[in-house]
């Protein structure tokens, strides 16, 4: 996603466009398809953030209570540290869906004759990962993600060469993307688990991997890298 058009996306959500520039934006996201696409996932996961937000505001007083000992002052921050990491864990998971099904683009399946199983050899597993995430099982989802990823790497030696047919170079380069595509996904995922651990800082470094790369999750892992950094 263009940052500017991110920019813009940000700046109409706040509602600090003037009226005309404003006019001029809804007309653009009428036009754009990928442009509306990143308009509502962004808007999704600030109302998703804000409300949960505002749940925990009272939870901030505790900043303000008077003639507290300071032991137990810093029990309360350390709490507020804890319930602020876990809502942005579940303002992840509460759009997990919407990402995980929705990627940005889509591989373009081959007229093969032949089918390859085993290039979807961790699909079962991925809704595996997913569904200990949503039940809030970060620990055990993290751990199978680390077994899942050595099987996600593409090996460069198999790579096209100039001796192969047509049909095998079609063969190999969709492995390969598929592959791809699917360590993008455990890398997606382990921003939830990693998030639902209140290991930030690992989380923002995967989504800045993946908003840095050309992958399926590029565009959405940079909005939220945006809204959580």
């Amino acid at each position: 996603m263009d940052e500017k058009k991110q920019e813009l996306i940000d700046r109409y959500i706040k509602d600090e466009m003037a009226a005309e520039e404003r006019r001029q934006f809804e007309k653009l996201l009428s036009e754009d398809a990928e442009l509306q696409e990143q308009y509502e996932f962004t808007r999704q996961l600030q109302e998703a953030l804000k409300s949960r937000m505002e749940k925990i505001n009272l939870m901030k007083q505790w900043e303000d209570e008077e003639a507290e000992p300071a032991v137990q002052k810093a029990g309360h921050r350390k709490t507020l540290w804890r319930i602020v990491a876990s809502v942005a864990a579940v303002v992840v998971i509460s759009v997990s869906l919407y990402m995980f099904i929705q990627p940005s683009t889509q591989v373009k399946m081959p007229s093969l004759n032949e089918s390859y199983g085993d290039v979807y050899r961790s699909s079962g597993e991925l809704s595996q990962v997913k569904n200990l995430i949503l039940e809030k099982r970060y620990a055990e989802a993290l751990q199978m993600i680390d077994s899942l990823e050595k099987w996600t790497q593409v090996d460069e030696k198999n790579g096209v060469k100039a001796t192969m047919s047509d049909e095998e170079r079609e063969r190999i380069q969709y492995e390969q993307e598929v592959e791809l595509q699917e360590a993008d996904r455990l890398k997606w995922l382990k921003v939830y688990a990693l998030m639902g651990l209140e290991r930030r800082e690992e989380a923002l470094q995967l989504l800045d991997e993946l908003r840095c790369s050309n992958g399926i999750y590029q565009r959405k892992a940079d909005s939220l890298y945006r809204l959580i950094k």
